[in-house]
């Protein structure tokens, strides 16, 4: 059970915006005051810029130029500065960004900036850093926030947009998995705001704090600040930022299989429940917790109708990777009941975001559900595609508990080696805590050891698999092989013997009769030679490639130059294989391409060998028909070639395709 933790530090990120925005001070009003009436006027005009219903408006931005543009004109640069500042922040609130907005913000910065206060020049500074980052232009981002820290200006404004600066970069490095200075930057935060009082800022730099420690696999300190936000955010009644700490709470006692964790699923639930947190995030959070805990005490039909009660709420959403304990909660309880809660499209668009955030237990939830689901429709190609997926994604989480293992216990070790240090020095333990000292270093060595060893072993592990499925593979490629030369030699010495027979038993005035026979026995030689290539075994690859040229040329007016330097190193089934791919390949031009010739090329590699097929045709996207699923002949050409330990390479375009096959 763990939460997508990047979609919650997003969420602590817009309340520490929308923070700001609420606590952003009266002087910084009163410096943009002409007159009263005036006054009035501009608070209006912000009251209708800061609403979250007008800026999904269309004319939101058309009414913005025109009133900005006005106030230049007059030549009133406190109140101009002042509608940029609270509409770049509406965007921040939002979770939008505009490249025209951007501009229009560094061309007043650079024509004004020496005019302007400095509360909103760092305001607007902190928010083209965002805006920034919603592009993913993080160079750019990082820039204007260290632009907004080197403000040297003490007014409780400016602090406070330093204090934002230092908080998003902070969720900045913890995305690029910097956690050194990610957590440098939220004690900076927590610092930059409790020289202010913000008691809802320092509240949420504890939180990031607890995130970060989270990250590093430091359990203690993560739950310790994450407690410390707890305690400030509920004595000024913050229940939302109050609810995201008990969130990463949830997750951090899930991954650690906590005991306290049915006791804070019950709280969290309670708390969206009686401070109405009704925000769909919230409550699909909260339900997923709650009936997760439920299934897990066999309370299927309580999990089943708060799974349903928010999947309206869920289906509307377009960003489920927001909702993996919904999506777990509901999985788990589809096992159980067999029924069928989320779409296998639901799972499919999750995939791509799941990797893109590394992700990997929401990978295992959505590959084990359509595993499940393929099974359920008998689809058992895709089941077992599904599984594959599936069982790397349970590996590399293995791999990660393991690695985390030991670091903490590496941790342990340099603690203990610390400490012996400074009994060694000080001299003052005696021997009996010396040889307890050295009892622990030794036992957490040989755990270290065997973690290590376990590791290698593992790894080993997946090695022979990999290569148990290749060699499968290849030995379900060669039955294939071995049946049909079976089948032609059958069809060729008995079938065509037999009409043989019969023709010269026959009078010899029935000659349509014979012609007849003729075309049969022909057709089954054919047919005999489509199975597996007449003489193969015993006259070679090379002689067995120009006959399937001529057949191919005289069959199909078709032109095929071959350019063939081959020794005759390979054993006679990998030869088979490579026959069978420039068949397919050949087949596949004369179908499809449209081409008026093709070249078959096979040349000495290294150690090995490479062969090229190569067409004038109109091409095709290679990828775009590999996903579809009605490449079975480009698959079949990729699969002997992973057979025979080889690779193949295809490259199309308007100018033709190229098939390689490297060996």
């Amino acid at each position: 059970m763990k939460l997508k933790k990047s979609a919650l530090y997003l969420l602590f990120s817009l309340l520490a915006i929308i923070s700001a925005c609420n606590n952003k001070t009266d002087s910084v009003k009163v410096d943009a005051v002409s007159s009263e009436p005036a006054r009035s006027e501009m608070d209006s005009l912000i009251t209708w810029f800061t609403s979250d219903e007008n800026f999904n408006k269309d004319f939101y931005l058309k009414r913005f130029y025109s009133e900005f543009n006005l106030l230049l004109k007059k030549e009133d640069l406190a109140n101009a500065e002042e509608l940029i500042y609270e509409v770049g922040r509406s965007f921040t609130v939002n979770r939008k960004s505009d490249s025209t907005f951007i501009k229009t913000n560094l061309d007043f910065l650079e024509q004004y900036e020496d005019s302007i206060c400095d509360g909103h020049k760092s305001g607007i500074m902190v928010n083209l850093g965002i805006l920034y980052y919603y592009l993913e232009d993080f160079k750019s981002s990082n820039y204007y926030h260290y632009k907004t820290i080197e403000s040297q200006s003490k007014d409780h404004f400016t602090i406070e947009n330093k204090s934002l600066a230092y908080n998003e970069l902070s969720y900045g490095y913890l995305d690029e998995g910097k956690y050194d200075k990610s957590l440098e930057m939220a004690f900076k935060a927590l610092e930059s705001y409790d020289s202010i009082l913000d008691t809802l800022g320092v509240g949420n730099a504890y939180h990031a704090i607890g995130c970060i420690y989270s990250k590093l696999g430091d359990v203690a300190n993560a739950e310790i600040n994450h407690q410390k936000s707890v305690s400030i955010l509920t004595s000024i009644d913050s229940y939302e930022s109050v609810f995201l700490n008990y969130l990463s709470l949830l997750d951090l006692y899930a991954q650690n299989e906590d005991d306290k964790l049915d006791s804070l699923i019950d709280l969290a639930f309670e708390l969206q429940q009686d401070k109405g947190l009704d925000l769909d995030y919230y409550e699909i959070y909260a339900k997923g917790w709650k009936a997760l805990s439920l299934l897990k005490h066999g309370d299927y039909d309580k999990a089943h109708e708060l799974i349903y009660s928010v999947k309206p709420k869920f289906d509307k959403l377009d960003e489920t990777f927001f909702h993996e304990t919904y999506i777990e909660a509901a999985t788990l309880l589809d096992k159980l009941t067999g029924s069928n809660t989320i779409s296998p499209k639901v799972y499919q668009d999750a995939i791509p975001k799941y990797i893109k955030n590394n992700d990997l237990p929401g990978l295992s939830t959505c590959y084990f559900a359509l595993k499940n689901q393929a099974l359920d429709k008998k689809d058992y190609k895709n089941a077992f595609l599904y599984g594959e997926k599936l069982q790397e994604v349970e590996d590399s989480l293995s791999n990660m508990k393991l690695i985390l293992k030991t670091k903490e216990l590496d941790k342990q070790y340099k603690i203990v080696a610390k400490d012996q240090e400074i009994i060694k020095q000080k001299n003052q333990i005696n021997q009996k805590n010396i040889y307890m000292g050295l009892l622990i270093a030794g036992l957490t060595s040989m755990v270290v050891g065997f973690l290590v060893y376990y590791s290698l072993q593992k790894r080993n592990s997946l090695k022979k698999v990999e290569l148990s499925n290749q060699l499968f593979t290849k030995q379900l490629i060669e039955n294939t092989e071995a049946e049909r030369k079976r089948i032609a030699a059958d069809l060729h010495d008995s079938v065509s013997h037999d009409l043989l027979n019969l023709k010269n038993l026959m009078n010899q005035d029935l000659n349509d009769s014979k012609t007849k026979i003729d075309a049969i026995i022909n057709n089954v030689r054919g047919i005999s030679r489509n199975l597996h290539p007449a003489m193969f075994d015993k006259v070679g690859l090379l002689a067995s490639i120009e006959q399937l040229v001529e057949q191919f040329q005289n069959t199909n007016d078709f032109f095929i130059s071959t350019d063939i330097n081959y020794t005759g190193s390979l054993k006679t089934d990998d030869e088979l294989h490579i026959y069978r791919i420039i068949q397919e390949a050949i087949t596949n031009i004369i179908k499809h391409s449209r081409a008026h010739a093709a070249k078959i090329r096979m040349a000495k590699n290294g150690n090995g060998y490479i062969l090229e097929i190569v067409d004038n045709g109109t091409g095709f996207n290679v990828q775009e028909v590999l996903s579809e699923g009605r490449s079975f002949g480009l698959n079949n050409i990729i699969e002997r070639a992973k057979a025979i330990g080889g690779k193949a390479i295809m490259k199309s375009s308007n100018e033709g395709t190229k098939i390689t096959i490297l060996i």
